[in-house]
């Protein structure tokens, strides 16, 4: 089976990471989302990263991927280093599914409840860094 294709914008300040926490999930994650058809991984990024915090993004490079499992389904997840512009400020733009974004310190991600995805990104990191 093919796993599914997503894609997420790594937005870095200093030594923190933009992260939205899921109500649902009851977790936190790198913006980002499914793949849609005919939509390259780096605008798939973009895409979400705008719709879920309403800011541009430039794309800086790509970090990585990697693929976990998540309730029976298959998922391969692509990370990219993206800049907000300086006049753009993120903000929660789907507050029914996310109850708050915040920037947090990389070094205290495992102290924190993390999606399957942003567990994978940690292990990249601290291998990389």
């Amino acid at each position: 089976m093919t796993p599914i294709q997503l894609a997420g914008c790594a937005i870095l300040e200093g030594d923190t990471i933009l992260l939205l926490y899921r109500i649902k999930s009851n977790w936190y994650e790198m913006p980002g989302g499914k793949r849609e058809v005919g939509e390259s991984l780096e605008d798939t990024a973009r895409r979400e990263l705008h719709e879920e915090v309403g800011c541009n993004v430039t794309i800086i490079r790509k970090l990585g991927q990697d693929s976990f499992s998540e309730k029976g389904k298959g998922y391969e997840y692509h990370w990219f280093l993206a800049e907000i512009p300086k006049n753009q400020r993120p903000t929660v733009q789907e507050p029914t599914i996310f109850s708050k974004m915040e920037y947090v310190p990389l070094s205290k991600l495992g102290e924190y409840s993390l999606s399957n995805n942003m567990r994978q990104f940690q292990l990249y990191w601290m291998k990389k860094n």
